[in-house]
């Protein structure tokens, strides 16, 4: 998967999915915290990277 799910407590997850660079080359990235088990977590950078890759940008 072409993102991160990082732990940051009981039931508390870091996504963290590349979203490609801006015009100077910098690196961005979705950051979403989400609370809940893995799986959640696991489906919300899922559905961030569909977005991402189908052009989508309402990464609120």
């Amino acid at each position: 998967m072409p993102g991160q799910i990082i732990n940051r407590g009981k039931n508390t997850w870091l996504v963290r999915v590349f979203l490609g660079r801006d015009e100077q080359g910098k690196r961005q990235y979705l950051d979403k915290t989400v609370h809940g088990i893995k799986r959640d977590a696991e489906a919300e950078a899922a559905k961030a990277v569909t977005q991402r890759d189908h052009g989508i940008c309402n990464f609120a």
